[in-house]
């Protein structure tokens, strides 16, 4: 088996991303974190350019940028618990740097998280609601590049480990059922009509502290559309890994045009209480698309 060396791009995801966790969960204890922000944006970018031709690449840098924008949120907060003159004008900025970003993304694809997380911060009006933000990025899902295959070739001694913080990422590889049956892509549902949604997960690990684990959808559309549930899953008592199944009630209120995408939700995931820096990878089946429309009526 491969290990993972220093200059591979496993493992600069896996540094870059434990980096950032820690910036968000001092950021959620309400600390003056801006420039650790800002550092884990960077170490984001500089995974990024290792893989210019992935995919992965693109989200890596988005999520740099969206994590610059919090970090101007934060200087806002921290401006008024400060008692600086025009505060305010932080809010401002991170509000403007918001909609660039968002224009920029109206020529990419699969990058729904990002606009809805930057639709949020136009939200904003009360230092309280950052929190809100902050818990939104720290479940969002990031791929795993591959490794870097431009270097030398040559054996190198593996990295001293980060003090076991590689070891404070879980992957949970999903899918999910309709009825029970499997969610297709995309999945056309009838409006108006309760479903059951049925999430399947095999769980690597569960962290000591963790009382529950939640899947959380994210989306753009508006909310008065649909009615995706939040699951939630107790420790379990069996060793690692572990197998959870959840069924909850899903509906979505309007019919869609026929011609119009298919409705998109995102399901992110963290443990409760957070009490440790600890990342929830979703993988497999986590990005879910929905027709409501009736072709019968357009045939």
């Amino acid at each position: 088996m491969r290990r993972t060396e220093k200059n591979a791009i496993h493992y600069s995801a896996y540094r870059s991303r434990i980096q950032l966790n820690e910036a968000l969960e001092a950021a959620r204890r309400g600390e003056h974190v801006g420039s650790a922000l800002l550092a884990g944006a960077e170490a984001l970018r500089s995974t990024a350019s290792s893989v210019p031709e992935s995919k992965a690449a693109g989200q890596y840098t988005n999520m740099a940028s969206i994590v610059e924008i919090l970090a101007r949120l934060l200087n806002w907060r921290n401006a008024i618990r400060d008692a600086e003159m025009d505060a305010d004008r932080y809010r401002r900025s991170a509000k403007f740097a918001a909609k660039e970003f968002k224009r920029k993304l109206d020529s990419q694809t699969g990058v729904e998280m990002f606009v809805s997380a930057s639709s949020r911060v136009n939200d904003i009006s009360n230092p309280d609601e950052i929190s809100a933000l902050v818990s939104t990025l720290s479940c969002m899902p990031l791929p795993l590049p591959l490794f870097d295959r431009s270097g030398p070739r040559t054996p190198r001694r593996p990295p001293a480990p980060l003090e076991g913080k590689t070891d404070r990422i879980a992957v949970a590889f999903s899918s999910f059922e309709l009825d029970g049956k499997p969610f297709l892509d995309p999945q056309r549902v009838q409006s108006g009509v309760i479903h059951d949604l049925t999430i399947k997960t095999n769980l690597s690990r569960w962290p000591p502290a963790a009382e529950k684990l939640t899947f959380i959808p994210l989306s753009i559309e508006p909310s008065e559309s649909y009615e995706f549930p939040i699951f939630e899953f107790e420790r379990p008592q069996t060793n690692a890994p572990f197998e959870l199944t959840k069924t909850a009630r899903v509906v979505v209120k309007l019919r869609t045009s026929v011609f119009a995408r298919p409705l998109e939700f995102i399901y992110g995931a963290r443990f409760l209480p957070e009490k440790e820096e600890f990342t929830v990878s979703v993988q497999g089946q986590y990005r879910l698309k929905v027709r409501s429309d009736d072709p019968a009526r357009h045939s």
